[in-house]
């Protein structure tokens, strides 16, 4: 008996002192993007208790919810280089998940990583999200992140391996200290913890639920004098002093030990019986048998089998190669090392461009891992280049067959190109929603389950002339445009063409990106606002041609600084640098925007990738015949350029372009209706106005500062404009809103829809046809709806469903 107790006391202290973490049975890694024009390479790790994400490069949140991957359940990050196609859809994923409830993420990357979370305080207003940031350098001494399910080791290849600096004081950030925007709460020397907020830490209460009034009134304000009286200083800092980081980090990531297999027949000579003894012992707990003896789960129970490792490999550039061949950390994987101790390494994902692909020591390098290894290759040249939101295609190519003028056909390359290299017997192409399935043992292999099939065009027209009825509407509606066009040649050359890469309001929806209009002037270009994805979008418009017509792009105009109006400004400004790297005669491209842009824009500059850009503050074009600009616009463009303030938020600012043979054009952004805008717009040929919410709105669209339907017509007949196009939908409307199919001056605009003036003619008649098409489409009766951004102060949004119109 005494034994017995003593057995017992002994066991229970072992038990309390030990912590057992019950190891995943489900584990995958999940490709998300590839290296396409609207997706860059992104990861799903993929456990029952966890998911990690690696890389958010833009359209990531798009891309998830088009393949219905639930990111918000992704509270780590990790990145491998701190770039734009890297981190490009980190802002906006931060100001989703923290909507969708999540009060903490933890991200991992390379050196500055936090100076670049701490830049997006000027937009970012989310003092509740506590950000763990942990940054992996080449001098710290434990690079291993484990959180009792994954363990992850940051492997630092860095182009300063063979670089001696001395002690000179590295790079900092010039600008005065006004107010402090981000909060730190812990630093060390490479762990931080911060929030962010648009307001002083002495401001950073819980923000109080904004009521909406029972009996609106629209105040009307004088834009002006909105302005005057709300505009306040930008929040700027001095941060940290630091030098631009020339790393990336490749990780070696280490699913939970596989447990060993339970040996029932030693279970029973040591006099144990099944139930919940043995469920004990397979937790890692020991029990006493009959006789009071201690019996441990290693006496019944085989050695653990080590964790699956897979590894994410990424060589930007061919001077990348060295410090990556020889680094050796890499050498515990290798097939021969003798530092391998018993690591199991099953796939090796390389996010590598084909001129460092096809070099023969990559091939060396790379067949270093063992035979029977997973090799899967990402690159713009080897990736599946059809377009990457299905859903939206499939809408998009129903207009294209109405009106193939005004939806002329996407950009997109279906099939592989061949792999040139063969370093691996096991070596794939990755493609997005191709699987590596690392557990349970039975099925460890690739898995092309979910990846698409090839979008084939004729299909969807097939699809469609099921519903003779709607077919025949639809067939008849086609012919028209036809006719038309025939008899109205649409001029190539037309003086403005204007193509809408984004035309909702928030965030990236599977049928709407978010706000950007693109102008183009014969041989020039003018991007209005500039929303997360319109490079992708950019891309699918011009193809192979993209750089080349981006080259001549004269201006960005951003009208305000909510996110989801310039998160895309940074990819086009690194591909225009792109561009001036091998042409050095292409001239910086020129930025117009709010003050508080440029602070961003500079801080990213200077601590994370050089940006070649002349910016101009929007209050310098208040007068159309006396800016920094005047000439250049009537120069390049023929044309005079001005800005009014509009009723929005601190700093915004409608736009205004007038031709000098083509007619005026107006752009609203985001407001209220604007009498100042109305003013400079009046006699337009076009007005493109904003019309987030459908008429029975109107409280929100009060008290949230935008307009209705309604109100963008009223807006554009007090103009007396030749024509308008509304934009900028709420994404509680899928594809389309409400609205007057009778009106006979005015459009809806869709993404990647191209108008001239010629236009103007057949538009409204197309309207009818877009109502009986989208009523017939199925859609789930209802749809969640982030409704971020939407608000002036960004403060209170939240998770809210609204029925779908039909």
């Amino acid at each position: 008996y005494q034994r017995r107790v003593r057995g017992v006391l002994i066991m229970k202290r072992q038990n309390k002192s030990t912590s057992v973490q019950v190891p995943s049975r489900t584990c995958h890694v999940q490709i998300l993007g590839t290296e396409t024009g609207d997706t860059t390479p992104t990861f799903l790790l993929f456990f029952d208790q966890q998911r990690y994400l690696f890389n958010c490069g833009e359209g990531t949140q798009r891309l998830a919810t088009e393949k219905k991957v639930r990111i918000a359940r992704c509270s780590q990050i990790f990145f491998t280089r701190l770039s734009w196609e890297n981190v490009g859809g980190l802002p906006g994923t931060m100001l989703t998940l923290v909507d969708t409830g999540i009060s903490e993420i933890s991200l991992y990357g390379p050196k500055n990583l936090s100076h670049f979370i701490e830049s997006t305080r000027y937009f970012i207003d989310r003092s509740h999200l506590k950000i763990n940031i942990r940054e992996i350098c080449q001098n710290s001494s434990n690079n291993l992140i484990y959180d009792g399910i994954l363990k992850t080791t940051g492997i630092v290849v860095s182009l300063d391996q063979f670089t001696i600096y001395s002690d000179d004081p590295p790079t900092q950030n010039q600008s005065p200290e006004l107010k402090v925007g981000s909060h730190v709460e812990y630093r060390s020397d490479h762990e931080i913890t911060m929030t962010l907020s648009t307001r002083p830490p002495s401001s950073n209460n819980p923000p109080r639920k904004r009521k909406l009034p029972d009996t609106p009134k629209d105040p009307n304000p004088e834009t002006e004098n909105y302005h005057k009286s709300s505009r306040s200083q930008p929040l700027k800092k001095v941060l940290p002093p630091s030098r631009k980081d020339r790393s990336v980090v490749c990780y070696a990531c280490q699913a939970p030990d596989v447990p060993g297999k339970f040996d029932a027949a030693k279970a029973r000579q040591l006099g144990l019986k099944p139930g919940p003894q043995y469920g004990a012992l397979s937790a890692g707990k020991s029990v006493l048998n009959p006789e009071g003896i201690q019996v441990k789960p290693e006496d019944v129970i085989a050695p653990s089998v080590p964790g699956p490792i897979v590894l994410f490999v990424h060589c930007p550039s061919l001077e990348f190669s060295r410090p990556l061949f020889s680094h050796p950390a890499f050498e515990a994987y290798y097939a021969d090392s003798s530092k391998r101790n018993n690591l199991r390494i099953l796939c090796v994902y390389h996010v590598t461009p084909m001129e460092v692909l096809i070099q023969p020591a990559y091939g060396v390098w790379a067949s270093q891992f063992d035979s029977d290894v997973q090799h899967i290759v990402i690159n713009q040249h080897l990736c599946n280049q059809n377009i990457a939101f299905a859903s939206y295609a499939k809408n998009y190519y129903k207009l294209n067959y109405i009106n193939p003028y005004v939806f002329p056909s996407m950009y997109r390359r279906s099939s592989f190109s061949e792999l040139p290299v063969t370093f691996a017997k096991k070596l794939v192409v990755g493609d997005s929603m191709m699987k590596f399935v690392l557990g349970p043992v039975g099925k460890i292999g690739l898995d092309l389950e979910q990846v698409e099939p090839e979008l084939v065009l004729e299909d969807i027209i097939k699809n469609l002339s099921q519903d003779a009825e709607l077919f025949k509407i639809i067939s008849e509606a086609r012919e028209k445009s036809m006719e038309f066009y025939q008899n109205n040649k649409r001029d190539p050359d037309s003086e403005v063409e204007c193509t809408f890469f984004g035309t909702g309001a928030a965030i990236p929806s599977k049928y709407r990106n978010v706000s950007c209009v693109f102008l183009k002037f014969l041989d020039r270009g003018i991007f209005l606002d500039c929303g997360e994805g319109t490079f992708g979008q950019f891309f699918r418009k011009f193809g192979d041609e993209s750089l080349n017509i981006l080259s001549r792009v004269g201006l960005v105009f951003i009208s305000h600084m909510h996110a989801d109006h310039h998160l895309g400004l940074i990819r086009l400004l690194t591909k225009r640098k792109q561009i001036s790297a091998a042409s050095p005669t292409v001239p910086p491209l020129k930025v117009i925007g709010p003050t508080s842009l440029s602070f961003w824009l500079d801080e990213y500059s200077t601590f994370c990738e050089d940006l070649d850009y002349q910016f101009y503050d929007a209050n310098q074009f208040l007068d159309p015949h006396n800016n920094p600009l005047t000439k250049y616009f009537l120069d390049e463009f023929k044309s005079r350029v001005s800005v009014v303030y509009v009723p929005h938020c601190t700093d915004s600012y409608g736009f205004i372009l007038d031709h000098l043979t083509w007619g005026k054009l107006t752009y609203s952004g985001d407001c209220r209706p604007s009498h100042s805008l109305i003013k400079a717009g009046v006699d337009s040929k076009l007005v493109i106005h904003e019309a987030t919410f459908e008429d029975d709105l109107q409280s929100e669209a009060i008290a949230k500062n935008h307009s209705t339907t309604s109100e963008a017509i009223s807006s554009a007949k007090s103009m007396n404009a030749e024509f308008l196009m509304m934009f900028h939908f709420s994404q509680r409307y899928p594809k389309i809103p409400m609205f007057d199919s009778s009106l006979s001056k005015a459009g809806i605009a869709f993404d990647m829809m191209t108008i001239t003036d010629l236009d103007f003619i057949i538009l409204p008649s197309i309207l009818p046809v877009l109502r009986s098409l989208f009523k017939e489409e199925e859609e789930d009766p209802e749809v969640e709806v982030d409704d971020l951004y939407l608000s002036g102060s960004k403060k209170n949004a939240k998770k809210v469903k609204f029925s779908v119109p039909r």
